[in-house]
């Protein structure tokens, strides 16, 4: 999420139709963490939009990802699956 909030990889004038929340408000969650509810509808909204958006949205500069992210895409979307209680398989699979 603060590779969301903080990374180059989204437009200002897309963020808050790509995530549902503003920057500032994915920021307020990063500020919590790791004292965070996903369980909370909210919570949860935003943790999922960032990592789905991490998998699919369309990465301009994708030499910047490791500038900001630590593991791969395939990771981030392995992750995401087993965050959501899913068995990965395909990494796009069930992500649209």
């Amino acid at each position: 999420m603060r590779s969301a909030a903080h990374g180059p990889f989204y437009p200002d004038r897309e963020f808050g139709t790509l995530f549902g929340f503003t920057r500032k408000e994915i920021q307020a969650l990063v500020d919590q963490w790791p004292d965070i509810d996903d369980s909370d509808e909210e919570t949860y909204a935003a943790i999922s939009n960032a990592m789905n958006n991490l998998i699919i949205y369309p990465i301009d500069n994708p030499h910047l990802w490791s500038d900001y992210i630590s593991v791969s895409q395939s990771d981030v979307a392995r992750i995401f699956s087993l965050w959501r209680g899913r068995v990965p398989t395909d990494p796009l699979d069930g992500m649209f």
